[in-house]
């Protein structure tokens, strides 16, 4: 067993490391799904966009268009 010498354990911040890494990966799939797989990441798109109004849902759509299309 390792002993810690004058070293406090903060659960919270341990939480919001592992939440924001989490965070990360789950973006990295949901862009690897929408390279391998446009129209089957319709829906993730759609669930990814749900929070924005439709000029940023359709400015969004434009901006990944034009990245996957180059």
């Amino acid at each position: 067993s390792v002993k810690l010498l004058n070293a406090r354990i903060d659960y919270r911040t341990i939480f919001l490391i592992i939440e924001k890494k989490l965070v990360d990966l789950l973006n990295t799939l949901m862009l690897i799904i929408a390279v391998i797989d446009p129209l089957g990441s319709v829906p993730v798109y759609l669930e990814a966009t749900k929070q924005f109004d439709l000029k940023h849902k359709r400015k969004i759509a434009v901006r990944a268009s034009a990245v996957a299309f180059f």
